[in-house]
């Protein structure tokens, strides 16, 4: 099975193939020629990468991210040697093929694992069956818990960290690269820090720890709720254990509705477990004492918190590992990024008499927005496309974000809006102006318009699907390709089209919205007997 969420390699992460192929040649046995590589959707921090060959073998290649890195991240070295060393423990990982510490390979250290093939779930309410949800949440409890138990010395893991005042170090780290990290003062940062320091609990047990132990860095197994493999142990060492189980818990602190939050949830019609019963079942595992996790909880909060600004800042110079640093791409310059932001004004700013969008939407327009129309670029062929249509423009999403993104690309890459609204219309005329887009404004429905011509045909939030396809084939004598946005039902709208209509389509699942997705239709058709 190929993994779904697989993209061409990013520009600033590609390698020299020839170099990697003459490695693999010298150290690996059955597996002849690499001939294709694809970078995953995801990951904040190390690219993680299938490696596809001539003999239809295919492996997991995970490196550290280009560029300059701060102290102790990114260690892909000590990722491999504790999943290597986990290999005789109950704990389950990726098999471990290869290290490689050599540079200039491809750039930097990097190592192989086998792929695993298995459900991941982000969230615990991506589990749509309701029983599941309680038992692969109880199911992740006590996988923590077992790991918790494996003897670091029996493994050889004793060097693999330090022996007591793991809250201590944890704190002095993290506020260590929370700082040179920032890229803004957080006054409650310090207050954070303050508290930390103040109530670090008695008593410093040491296990293993895995570091960023969450139900999407796992892969549950295809026909029930048991976790088949844990992944990504890139901030693993040796600590205190209830550090763990505090990150592992803190979604039920996290509003509901916000980053997979659950607090404020009916957990019961939910079925999903209190903080207390994965505390109760935890401590059974291992057959300790009940205790209160505060603590842990806000240590691990913080840590996240000066891990994100790792990632933010690595998206500001460039050497993200995924768009998902920030959902606006590649290679985005700060002149662009400062223009995205003041489109994002401006909207705000005449959302106050002008319905733009909707008013409880202003605070994540970023988000919600902006980065969400900005995952139109990724579809677009930057070599092949001149002109793009924006189908009932409304305030210019994702049209203006699209124009903002492709100008420095490709600054003759020409807009045309459809907006009948008067008022939307000058507001278009307005920021189309002000960002200096190519671009051309038509105050008019689509609907009155016949024998179009375009590369590209995007719209956002405007008509149902049957009818944009309407529009395709009754207004447009030539296109390309529709990128269009669908909602949580994308997939059945689909189906259902394709009862009508013969397309190729190419689907994302959208990187700000586990409810939505983006679609690429291309060769649109009607079927035999369809009127409609």
């Amino acid at each position: 099975m190929i993994p779904n969420n697989l993209v061409e390699v990013r520009k600033n992460h590609k390698f020299n193939l020839s170099s990697l192929n003459k490695w693999v040649d010298n150290h690996l046995e059955n597996y002849e020629n690499i001939i294709d590589i694809k970078q995953f959707v995801g990951g904040q921090s190390n690219p993680t990468f299938v490696l596809f060959f001539e003999n239809k073998e295919k492996l997991i290649l995970r490196k550290k991210p280009p560029g300059k890195l701060l102290p102790s991240a990114h260690a892909i070295e000590r990722e491999y040697k504790v999943q290597k060393a986990l290999e005789k423990s109950n704990v389950p990982c990726p098999k471990m093929i290869k290290l490689c510490e050599d540079e200039n390979i491809i750039g930097t250290p990097f190592y192989l694992m086998n792929i695993i093939e298995g459900r991941v779930f982000e969230s615990i309410l991506d589990i749509k069956d309701k029983n599941g949800r309680k038992k692969y949440y109880f199911e992740l409890t006590r996988m923590l818990g077992n790991l918790h138990n494996v003897n670091f010395s029996s493994i050889n893991l004793s060097d693999f960290g330090k022996i007591g005042n793991y809250a201590t170090r944890q704190i002095i780290r993290w506020e260590k690269q929370w700082h040179l990290s920032k890229q803004r003062e957080l006054p409650e940062m310090q207050k954070i820090i303050d508290w930390l320091n103040n109530n670090i609990p008695e008593g410093d047990e040491t296990t293993i720890v895995h570091g960023d132990y969450r139900i999407g860095n796992t892969i549950c197994e295809e026909n029930n709720f048991l976790v088949k493999v844990v992944l990504d142990w890139e901030l693993s060492t040796l600590g205190n254990p209830f550090a763990d189980l505090g990150y592992f818990l803190y979604a039920h602190y996290i509003p509901y509705g916000e980053r997979h939050g659950l607090k404020g949830a009916d957990l019961d019609d939910l079925n999903i477990p209190s903080v207390k019963e994965l505390v109760d079942e935890y401590c059974k595992v291992r057959n300790i004492k009940v205790f209160d996790p505060t603590f842990y909880v806000v240590l691990s909060l913080f840590r996240s918190i000066s891990i994100l600004e790792g990632v933010y800042a690595r998206y500001v110079n460039g050497n993200e590992s995924s768009p998902n640093a920030k959902n606006i791409g590649n290679d985005v310059s700060r002149e662009t990024l400062n223009e995205l932001e003041e489109f994002s004004k401006s909207i705000i700013l005449r959302n106050k008499t002008l319905n733009l969008i909707s008013k409880s939407t202003e605070n994540a327009i970023k988000t919600r927005h902006i980065e969400d129309s900005a995952q139109t670029i990724d579809f677009i062929d930057k070599n092949d496309i001149k002109i793009c249509i924006d189908l009932g423009s409304g305030a210019g999403l994702p049209g203006i974000v699209l124009g903002i993104l492709m100008k420095p690309k490709k600054p003759l890459f020409k807009l045309i809006f459809y907006e009948k609204s008067y008022h939307k219309s000058v507001f278009l005329k307005e920021m189309t102006k002000k960002f200096n887009l190519n671009s051309e404004i038509r105050q008019k429905s689509i609907f009155e318009e016949k024998n179009l011509y375009t590369d590209v045909i995007i719209s956002r939030a405007f008509k149902p699907l049957p009818i944009i396809f309407q529009i395709a084939q009754n207004n447009f004598k030539s296109f390309k390709y529709i990128i269009i946005f669908l909602g949580k039902s994308g997939k059945k709208i689909l189906k259902d089209a394709l009862k009508l209509w013969k397309f190729d389509y190419e689907e994302r699942q959208s990187l700000t919205s586990n409810e939505s997705m983006i679609v690429k239709i291309s060769n649109l058709r009607k079927k035999n007997g369809n009127k409609k």
